[in-house]
């Protein structure tokens, strides 16, 4: 065992001193998803985390000689953030493993795994729980249109063509960003702007832990969310443009660390291999995580909205 984790630290910091089934499928989660490579957790007890939201702040005056000051008071508005549970089972049946050896299990589950690290990553962008009270909301409900961190690209139809003026714009309005979070097709729009000197803005490339190639904008990780478990973009060109038509795609800005967007967990991930069922010719892997996210700090995340699939513009 390695010296504990106090926290904050990322999920693959936190199976660090985990049994070695928890560490692969950790590593599994990870690799599958760069945003659960960056996102920070910490360790929260109960059923989720109490935290204040500053409505408005106390006010200040100057006063003369032998004067003094009206009291004055800020607004703290209390919030609470829950827990979930997420997991699943991943059965493996024992024919396979008959015809194919034990190294089958492990490829059965960890193709299992890497489809719940991208359903856990959509969720975190397009999760709404008056849909599904299960799912805690992403994102795209927790910022709302009209409020400061809502940008519009532009209002043509089909989507418009993102200026990095506005992206600059939406970086401003986010307090110490870390990542910037698009799809794949939006993060290739980026290599074909680094092409362009008119538009490249300061565009660099860098590799990561697991060998994947990193893209970055102005020193900015860009996290390529990627594809969900079932194939689809999960920040492709389908969202709604100012026409209404279902052809625009988004960029967030984001402030990863603790007191502005961070996940929080009741525990680290748990793995337990449950070997073969009674009730069925399979062997059984359980993993169960009670975890969430904050959106603490108003400044901790930005979208912009509207973007077509179209060239930047300076």
């Amino acid at each position: 065992m390695g010296t504990p984790i106090a926290g904050p630290a990322t999920l693959m910091e936190w199976s660090k001193n985990a049994d070695e089934l928890t560490q692969s499928v950790a590593q599994l989660f990870a690799q599958a998803s760069q945003l659960i490579q960056a996102i920070p957790f910490e360790n929260v007890t109960g059923g989720g985390f109490r935290y204040d939201v500053r409505a408005s702040a106390p006010g200040i005056a100057f006063r003369g000689i032998n004067e003094t000051y009206t009291p004055s008071y800020g607004v703290l508005n209390p919030q609470f953030e829950p827990l979930f549970v997420a997991g699943g089972h991943f059965d493996v049946d024992t024919a396979l493993l008959r015809m194919y050896g034990r190294g089958r299990k492990a490829r059965e589950v960890a193709a299992q795994v890497e489809a719940a690290a991208l359903f856990w990553t959509k969720t975190f962008f397009v999760g709404d729980s008056t849909v599904n009270p299960r799912v805690p909301d992403g994102l795209m409900v927790r910022l709302v249109p009209g409020s400061t961190q809502v940008l519009d690209a532009g209002a043509t139809a089909g989507g418009a063509a993102l200026s990095l003026f506005s992206l600059d714009t939406a970086i401003s309005r986010v307090k110490n960003a870390t990542h910037l979070a698009m799809g794949t097709k939006m993060r290739l729009r980026f290599t074909e702007a680094a092409r362009d000197k008119d538009v490249s803005g300061i565009i660099g490339f860098q590799v990561n832990q697991f060998g994947q190639q990193v893209t970055t904008y102005n020193g900015i990780p860009i996290i390529d969310v990627g594809q969900d478990e079932t194939g689809t973009d999960i920040l492709g060109f389908n969202e709604a443009a100012a026409s209404g038509a279902n052809t625009a795609g988004s960029i967030y800005v984001l402030s990863m660390r603790v007191g502005n967007l961070w996940g929080i967990q009741n525990a680290p991930m748990e793995v337990r291999d449950l070997g073969e069922l009674q009730s069925e010719p399979k062997e059984r892997v359980r993993v169960e995580w009670l975890n969430g996210w904050v959106l603490q700090e108003l400044r901790a995340a930005c979208r912009i909205r509207y973007i077509g699939d179209l060239k930047f513009t300076a």
